[in-house]
């Protein structure tokens, strides 16, 4: 059950009370319906004041309370706090997958440690009880855990994961209080995933481990960036994980890493797709082709983007007229579009402007245009691989600035291939392992590579375009105008 705005809005004065008079629910399961859901808990942090803060409380949900005092909601846990019973509002927009898929348990790393913590992280109160400057503990227990397999760790260890992600979990109940703006956090190098454990078909460590280097560098990015008012995820947290490690594709072994971060939204592009994350795991990629077999189908669909899928990524497109092509811009469009409903909603409650699906691919073209423009500005690649790309082959464009690294508010969202090429090559070769010969040719070449990325970056545009305006073919060349318009203005 999600409970309507206005029946939130009723709670007013009826089931709250100040802190210390905890306000009850009277209908078992109305708080986890509330916290499932997005808007309700946005309308939810708006009923108390700093003067007047307020806690509610629900029978069927045993050590929870929930706080709101005009900064954002708060939480507290107690040792019977189930957060299974909790659903992280994105689910409620995501492809319903079976439990064993999409959620994980954790235990906390033994031998974890507190590289960085933001100052203004709020953590939930309870078991995770104030943070201690000797060796953030509330920190540790809540963040630092990794993913354990066929064991139960608890109520409070379940995280959910997205669709096809192979070593990252999402992190609920967490704030940033002086960038109340980021309202979804996620872990990566926690572990494999259920989908990197089962054949995920991207490159995904087999160890799921991040290395601490890279983990800095991302951070390190972000901020210059942000800096620059690129719109990028803030980092919350780098903890270290003595005793495990990550292996480069050179052999070299690296201290493993958690980064966790904040989002505007966590979801990427590539999410508009109920089915291509699925497809990237070869258990499922198996069970799709045959279906596909038995309804006579022998096309074999390789599209595990949208914008190949659609045609809005530079150079490709997929077969069109096939039953499996047909049925997948279907499942885009009406899928994609509750998925666009929950970010246009999250932007309309920050600018208090109307804000349709249209509207919102508007947005979404002339704020990523306008970020390619300070890329450019500011001479930052988002992939340093770029240079290993075949390009008599459109098809094969080795960068990683597409639908899995851009998020559905605009953000650049994996920034561990990001390289600012007029660094110090010291600086480069330690945080990325280019060589002089490369960091060369990102210099010279870097208007031409640039440009490439522009250009994939308005296909990333055109795909959100295209599902925001329900198929619409020629709004899909009017969001490349809008992109490159505001790229032409930025960049004056």
């Amino acid at each position: 059950m999600i409970l309507e705005l206005s029946e939130i809005s009723q709670l007013r004065g009826q089931l709250f009370g100040p802190v210390g008079v905890s306000g009850r629910l009277t209908r078992v399961g109305d708080l986890a319906a509330i916290l499932a859901s997005d808007a309700a808990r946005r309308e939810l942090a708006e009923l108390g004041t700093v003067d007047q803060p307020m806690a509610l409380s629900d029978p069927g949900l045993p050590d929870v309370v929930v706080r709101t005092g005009g900064d954002g909601l708060g939480f507290w846990f107690g040792r019977r706090a189930d957060l299974r019973a909790i659903k992280h509002p994105v689910t409620t927009v995501l492809p319903r997958l079976p439990t064993e898929w999409s959620e994980v348990d954790t235990e906390r790393w033994p031998t974890a440690s507190v590289a960085y913590l933001a100052d203004d992280l709020v953590l939930p109160d309870g078991p995770f009880q104030r943070r201690d400057t000797s060796n953030h503990s509330a920190a540790l227990d809540y963040l630092g855990r990794v993913i354990v397999v066929s064991r139960s760790a608890g109520p409070n260890a379940a995280r959910f994961v997205e669709p096809g992600v192979g070593r990252s979990y999402l992190i609920d109940f967490l704030r940033l209080s002086a960038t109340p703006e980021f309202v979804d956090f996620s872990a990566t190098g926690v572990g494999c995933t259920p989908f990197s454990r089962q054949g995920f078909l991207l490159a995904t460590p087999p160890d799921g481990c991040m290395p601490l280097v890279r983990a800095w560098h991302r951070t390190q990015m972000a901020d210059r960036l942000a800096a620059a008012s690129v719109r990028v995820p803030r980092t919350a947290s780098i903890i270290e994980l003595p005793g495990r490690h990550h292996v480069m594709a050179n052999g070299t072994v690296l201290p493993a890493a958690m980064l966790v971060r904040g989002f505007r939204c966590v979801l990427r592009v590539k999410q508009l797709d109920p089915m291509a994350n699925p497809l990237l795991n070869h258990t499922w990629w198996s069970r799709y082709h045959a279906h596909l077999g038995a309804e006579g189908q022998k096309a074999r669909c390789s599209c595990f983007v949208p914008s190949v899928l659609l045609g809005t990524w530079p150079g490709r497109r997929c077969a069109t007229g096939v039953t499996c092509h047909d049925q997948r811009v279907s499942a885009i469009l009406e899928s994609g579009a509750a998925v666009l409903r929950l970010v246009a909603a999250r932007l309309r409650a920050r600018s208090n402007q109307p804000m349709s699906l249209a509207t919102f691919g508007e947005w979404f073209a002339a704020t990523l245009g306008k970020q390619l423009a300070i890329l450019r500005s500011v001479r930052v690649l988002h992939d340093y691989r770029i240079l290993r790309g075949p390009w008599s082959d459109p098809h094969s464009v080795i960068d990683s600035l597409g639908d899995t690294n851009v998020s559905l508010a605009a953000e650049l969202v994996d920034l561990d291939t990001a390289i600012a090429v007029d660094d110090p090559q010291s600086v480069l070769e330690e945080a990325l392992g280019v060589t002089p010969a490369e960091v060369r040719t990102l210099r010279g070449r870097f208007d031409e590579l640039h440009a490439i990325e522009r250009r994939l970056a308005c296909g990333v545009a055109q795909t959100v375009g295209y599902v925001a305006t329900g198929g619409g073919r020629i709004e899909v060349a009017r969001t490349a105008q809008i992109f490159e318009q505001a790229y032409r203005e930025a960049c004056k």
